[in-house]
């Protein structure tokens, strides 16, 4: 899979990320604050085209973390949503998982598949240069 696009805006402000912070389980870890702090959301494009994956990421900024929280909230219970892959599913924390919760892609009606233990690693294994290769 390769990265085809890469958008990360400037970070949050601290008092946007305290808002956050408030609105979302305590246990959620703080490097997905951290992450936050260097970029409020993003994007990463894929060339993959295999359904059953996913051919983007999408991180909601913090605006959308607090304007979406509350429907995700009802929706799905047991998941802190942050983001998407720009389509049906839902890039979330699992809560049902022991701490600290790992990061899946929720596809409602069909599941959940793991992506990564922490931020810091989706982080590291996705958000790459354009033109870069992910095994």
């Amino acid at each position: 899979m390769k990265v085809v696009a890469s958008l990360f805006p400037p970070g949050a402000n601290q008092d946007v990320i305290r808002a956050v912070r408030a609105v979302l389980p305590a246990a959620v870890p703080d490097d997905y604050f951290e992450f936050l702090a260097r970029s409020d959301g993003g994007e990463v494009g894929f060339d993959e085209d295999d359904p059953a994956w996913f051919d983007c990421l999408q991180l909601y900024s913090s605006s959308e973390m607090l304007s979406l929280r509350s429907v995700f909230e009802e929706l799905w219970p047991t998941f802190v949503v942050i983001g998407s892959d720009g389509g049906t599913q839902h890039l979330a924390y699992d809560m049902t998982a022991g701490e600290p919760w790992p990061l899946v892609m929720h596809l409602p009606g069909s599941g959940s598949t793991r992506v990564a233990a922490t931020m810091t690693e989706l982080a590291e294994r996705y958000f790459r240069p354009v033109g870069e290769v992910i095994a």
